[in-house]
């Protein structure tokens, strides 16, 4: 029999489909309460943000004349140990030294300068240009010593700091000598220059774009407050507003109430 080209007519459809958002944590602080204290609840989901994957340019020389050299860095996961630099300055290639770090968070910084026999000892500065200007700012520097051989310091990314590559210099000079906040690009009698790049991702860790519930209790807010009266288990729900997505956290938080404990002393005068 014959078929009309109409009876194959076919369609589709697309169907979109949204993520859900992410609860990375929740907590309570604090956990165990007397009746009817307060207590913050808080829940955690973190935005990332990924910035340029190009180096600043501008950034200035910096001459150094050796002794007093920078033989180890280490920050987050960077590591690199090393003898005097031909010519006492290097920029480190990403490609074999570099670390990811995020905006917030601290991480350990380790420098070590020997000595020798001109320079027993060294003072060190480093630069983090946070704001990806090409400009290494006194308000950027961190002094590890003024006067030693290594040290651990914690290092804390600005939470304002610009996303994307950016530079990290560290400088040594023999000890007695300047090496201050606006010494990035001063000219050394001494010591040694080391540049390197890292990379920074932008972090929030309560998403503003959610809106969150918690339950029992209905309290709204990525931090709330309750006055529970006796031991409560709480959840909490994320939304997405503009999707109508939601997650309810995977993982409670448990108050625990506990009665506030009494003592009574009797005094009894005179003779029985």
């Amino acid at each position: 029999s014959d078929v009309c080209s109409s009876d194959l007519t076919s369609a589709s459809v697309s169907v979109t489909v949204n993520a859900n958002p992410v609860v990375d944590s929740i907590k309570a602080t604090p956990t165990t309460i007397c009746a009817g204290s307060p207590v913050t609840l808080s829940a955690y989901s973190a935005v990332l943000t990924q910035g340029a994957q190009t180096v600043p340019t501008g950034y200035c020389a910096a001459t150094s004349s050796g002794s007093a050299c920078v033989t180890s860095v280490s920050f987050n996961t960077l590591s690199r140990t090393s003898t005097c630099e031909s010519g006492y300055y290097v920029d480190v290639p990403a490609s074999t030294t570099t670390t990811t770090v995020y905006s917030g968070s601290s991480y350990p910084f380790t420098i070590s300068t020997p000595g020798d026999a001109i320079y027993t000892t060294a003072i060190t500065s480093v630069w983090f240009d946070w704001n990806r200007n090409g400009v290494f700012e006194a308000s950027e520097w961190i002094q590890p010593y003024t006067s030693g051989n290594n040290t651990t310091i914690s290092v804390t990314v600005p939470a304002n700091a610009v996303a994307g590559l950016t530079k990290m210099r560290v400088r040594s000079r023999g000890a007695g000598n300047s090496n201050g906040s606006g010494d990035a690009c001063t000219s050394f009698g001494s010591g040694e220059c080391e540049d390197y790049t890292i990379n920074v991702i932008g972090r929030v860790l309560q998403n503003p774009n959610l809106t969150y519930t918690w339950n029992p209790g209905g309290a709204t807010g990525a931090n709330a407050t309750v006055n529970p009266t006796s031991t409560t288990s709480y959840s909490v729900t994320a939304t997405n507003p503009t999707t109508g997505c939601a997650t309810t956290s995977a993982t409670t938080v448990t108050v625990t109430v506990v009665a506030p404990s009494v003592s009574l002393t009797s005094s009894l005068n005179g003779a029985a």
